[in-house]
């Protein structure tokens, strides 16, 4: 009966005021009066009452095409024009035009703002002179004053807001925010947002802390949480860059990549968990599932493939290609697990060799003397072993709610690559006889490849460098063969001398 009753009301109004186009309902809203008693009683003055409550008055003031719903609704002494106002204190001192409220106290401080929509208790409450804005929640945009173009949907989305071009989505998401050209779509995204601009959060509680950061973009749950002062991050996934407080130019594609960066910059990292546990490191690339997990302050390291990873923190300049292949120094290049039995290409490895950077050149190769004290073998590699050392100081693979992942190398394929590796019979030589031999003639021989570090990493040689003293041993024997000659030759011509004399 009550609503059919306002109904009426409205009908009855919008004909009675047509001369000024302006409808009010509610205690002091404009408009000519009318009164009604009882039920409906219908005078043929210009007031009407609803059981004794006054619910429209006087306004001889300017501004046409309004209509005005709820107690104290737009007040103003010059109300504007094509306005609507739902609520008690909507639009309560508005002078703007083309502006829409619902909701009690929205836009009730507007003055002079003009197409704006507020849509909820408070939203937009304190708004004077923004205009174009779009608030739809309990309190969205309750604090903007002169802000325009911005768009909140949420409770008290973008509560804060005192810039322009600004876009929230979620409860409380910009809740702080007072700078301009934001976008935060999902539960607490941006909550702590202050001076920060031209960042795009997407997701629940995205750079939650973000304050003062500016240009970064995030899609995902948790993703750049912790991040305060850190501009310019890219972050795709959950979690990504999560505890990023003040590491600046940062890509994480994945979820959990890049999970506990704090200060580190210039970090590419695509694949989940990949650089997980990276700190303060720099200038990284890890790309597939995993890559680089373990490290936390290496810097310039490059893994390419699942779970290529690092044997210890803290190295540099290192490159590690290819499944599960691990880099155990700095200044490294490591293609392929030790399961890997063949790296090739269709032409040769090519090494720089320019004489003209070339420096304190000296032809003080030994040739003979070195080859002569090489010890060829044959020999099996224990790949077991190898894969345990190299695996000893790496971070435990786990997932994201902590649990230990199975170790790569017990899947059946891998095993399998791993035996049938062992059984394979290699020529060559040990690197630790290499050195002896070396040492004993005071050559320092680049061919051999010595650890950093006794604990982690391996001996190697370098097979290509033995050319060289092959070379010149060959050069040796080939003076020796030569020499001999000239003593044949000479040897020949005495010996016929002697058969001539004796002949004669």
């Amino acid at each position: 009966m009550k609503k059919t009753f306002y109904l009426l009301l409205v009908s009855l109004s919008l004909q009675f005021v047509a001369r000024s186009q302006n409808v009010g309902i509610g205690t002091a809203a404009p408009g000519y009066k009318l009164d009604v008693k009882g039920d409906v009683n219908i005078s043929t003055g210009n007031y009407l009452r609803i059981d004794g409550v006054r619910v429209l008055r006087d306004n001889p003031n300017s501004g046409d095409n309004n209509i005005f719903l709820g107690d104290y609704a737009d007040t103003a002494s010059s109300p504007g024009f094509r306005n609507v106002a739902v609520g008690s204190y909507a639009m309560a001192a508005n002078q703007g035009a083309y502006n829409t409220a619902v909701g009690s106290t929205s836009l009730q401080n507007n003055s002079l703002g003009n197409s704006n929509a507020a849509f909820g208790e408070k939203s937009l409450q304190k708004n004077s002179t923004g205009s174009y804005n779009a608030a739809l929640g309990s309190g969205a945009l309750q604090n903007n004053t002169t802000g325009n173009d911005n768009v909140a949907i949420g409770f008290q989305s973008s509560y804060s807001n005192a810039a322009d071009d600004n876009i929230a989505l979620g409860y409380q998401s910009l809740y702080s925010n007072t700078a301009a050209d934001n976008i935060a779509l999902g539960y607490h995204s941006m909550y702590s947002n202050t001076t920060g601009d031209n960042n795009i959060a997407i997701g629940p509680i995205a750079l939650y802390k973000n304050t003062t950061g500016k240009s970064n973009t995030v899609v995902g749950s948790n993703a750049l949480f912790a991040n305060t002062t850190g501009n310019y991050n890219s972050a795709f996934g959950n979690d990504v860059l999560n505890y990023n407080t003040v590491g600046y130019d940062n890509t994480g594609m994945g979820d959990e990549s890049l999970f506990y960066t704090t200060t580190g910059a210039f970090n590419t990292a695509m694949g989940v968990q990949s650089l997980k546990s990276n700190t303060t490191g720099t200038d990284n690339v890890a790309i597939g599932f995993e890559s680089l997990y373990s490290n936390s302050t290496g810097y310039n390291l490059t893994g390419l493939g699942t779970v290529t990873d690092v044997s210890s923190d803290g190295l540099y300049n290192s490159t590690a290609i290819g499944t599960g292949a691990i880099i155990n120094a700095s200044n490294q290049v490591r293609v392929g697990n030790s399961s890997v039995t063949s790296i090739g290409g269709q032409v040769g490895w090519t090494s720089f060799s320019d004489g003209r950077y070339k420096q304190n050149i000296r032809q003080n190769v030994p040739g003979l003397v070195f080859i002569n004290k090489l010890q060829p073998v044959t020999y099996t590699l224990n790949v077991n072993a190898i894969e345990s050392k190299l695996n000893e100081g790496r971070s435990k693979l786990r997932t994201r709610d902590g649990k230990q992942l199975p170790d790569q190398r017990d899947g059946p394929l891998l095993k399998q690559a791993v035996q049938e590796k062992s059984k394979v019979i290699y020529t060559g030589f040990v690197a630790q006889d290499v050195e002896k031999a070396a040492q004993s003639l005071h050559y320092d021989f680049s061919g051999i490849d010595k650890p950093k570090d006794d604990q982690q990493s391996f001996y190697g040689l370098r097979y290509g460098d033995f050319v060289v003293p092959l070379v010149k041993a060959v050069q040796e024997l080939s003076e020796q063969n030569d020499l001999l000659k000239k003593q044949l030759d000479t040897l020949s011509k005495k010996i016929k001398a002697l058969e001539d004399k004796i002949g004669k």
